[in-house]
């Protein structure tokens, strides 16, 4: 099967509503790749060049798609072409933000020698209204991504971009093609980091009261995604598909009209916190609207990417939250759209994810939808039944001896099951 070139954007999308391009039906997962696990910059350590190239290739193979694609190419690029050409149909992404320029990560941002000598007026001032012409040469008068790091820190100098701006827009757009032009064998797209809309404006607003786009919310995002729109037609022309990573507040309900926009533009959709936060994840109607999102995405044929960021420092409610997470993904999987990857914490520069052995339980393939009983959402599978409870009190749940009566997360056969708040179980066939 010839896998389409993939673009993933992150994007942040607040009431907008527009004429869009509809996107063609995106290629399907290969279900022989046997897993729906996707690297969440993963590569960053998996692949450092301090394995052997058949230790890396092995290591990578596991997944079924990869979120920053190019560390493979730059660290180990035989391990880079062997994945190729032993498994073509997984899903390559080269990581990029199109919104900001920093002087020290050309491969993932725009060029940022380029704009300061050709079109400083691209970036963004705090007190646009008061600028002088020099100011936009000055980075202590540019917004900053995080304006409170320190001088020396990783996100010190990486700046905002007028999106806004119709020739940086399309000079972006040629840039992010050039970008993908460069690696052979090419990626499958680009996973688009950092598309900020009008609670973004509002932040910045409070902040800046005297820059560009100030309480401008509906320019900004106009502006926003006439450039999204332009990068989109150029990648369809170019034989790629466009997937969105999301921080709309679907878990409320309130944003349907913004949803029903955004299923027209895109092939796939990312989302960070599928659940909610760390140590804040839905439960109750929160969880059910969660739930039916991503059951809408695989409905329309479209990659539905869960992201789950463990809790820092106690591991037993890291794994507790990922069960709770994961089960909540298994509820609503589809062979062909759905993929599940874990955000792995900063350590010492490297981005470290554990491999879960809830990823190789031999569950089989779902026999039908979710569905509720006593209390907690099920979903049978061949050899296992998974059961959720989103509610705020406890569930006492009866087995069925002959269907599943194996508590994984126990390792014991049960005859009843109660599950607290907000946790769940994979029960498989006892032998």
């Amino acid at each position: 099967m010839k896998v389409k070139r993939i673009i993933l954007l992150i994007i942040c999308l607040e009431y907008i509503v527009c004429d869009c391009i509809v996107a063609e039906s995106a290629t399907a997962l290969n279900p022989d790749n046997g897993s729906n696990i996707a690297d969440i910059f993963i590569s960053w350590t998996e692949c450092s060049g301090t394995h052997s190239v058949e230790q890396d290739v092995a290591n990578m193979s596991k997944y079924c798609a990869f979120w920053c694609a190019q560390s493979i190419v730059s660290r180990q690029p035989e391990v880079w072409k062997i994945l190729h050409e032993q498994y073509p149909d997984k899903l390559y992404m080269h990581y990029v933000t199109p919104l900001m320029a920093r002087p020290d990560a050309p491969s993932s941002y725009l060029d940022y020698e380029y704009i300061q000598r050709e079109h400083p007026d691209w970036f963004l001032l705090i007190d646009e209204a008061n600028a002088a012409p020099g100011d936009y040469r000055n980075p202590e008068k540019r917004i900053r991504y995080i304006p409170d790091d320190p001088p020396g820190s990783v996100w010190y100098d990486c700046f905002f971009l007028d999106v806004g701006n119709a020739e940086f827009q399309d000079w972006a757009v040629e840039q992010f093609m050039s970008l993908l032009a460069q690696t052979h064998p090419a990626f499958s797209g680009m996973m688009t980091d950092n598309i900020l809309l009008d609670v973004w404006v509002a932040w910045k607003t409070k902040l800046y009261p005297n820059w560009k786009y100030a309480g401008k919310y509906a320019e900004w995002n106009q502006g926003y995604f006439a450039y999204l729109k332009k990068l989109h037609t150029k990648l369809r022309e170019r034989g790629y598909i466009l997937v969105l990573n999301h921080t709309t507040d679907y878990g409320s309900g309130k944003q349907e009209a913004v949803w029903t926009n955004i299923l027209k533009i895109a092939d796939g959709y990312t989302d960070e916190q599928a659940l909610g936060p760390p140590l804040s994840l839905w439960g109750g109607e929160q969880w059910e609207w969660s739930l039916r999102h991503h059951e809408t995405i695989i409905e329309k044929g479209l990659y539905d990417w869960w992201i789950f960021t463990p809790p820092v420092g106690d591991s037993e409610k890291a794994y507790q939250e990922f069960l709770y997470v994961y089960s909540s993904f298994l509820l609503v999987k589809n062979e062909k759209w759905s993929l599940f990857g874990v955000m792995g914490g900063d350590v010492n520069g490297s981005y470290v994810a554990p491999w879960y052995r809830e990823y190789t339980l031999p569950v089989g393939e779902p026999v039908g939808p979710r569905y509720q009983r006593e209390g907690c959402w099920w979903r049978d599978y061949q050899y296992a039944q998974i059961v959720v409870n989103p509610t705020p009190v406890p569930c006492t749940i009866t087995l069925d001896p002959d269907i599943c009566t194996l508590d994984w997360q126990t390792k014991r056969n049960v005859s009843q099951l109660v599950l607290e708040p907000l946790t769940s179980a994979i029960l498989l066939r006892a032998e």
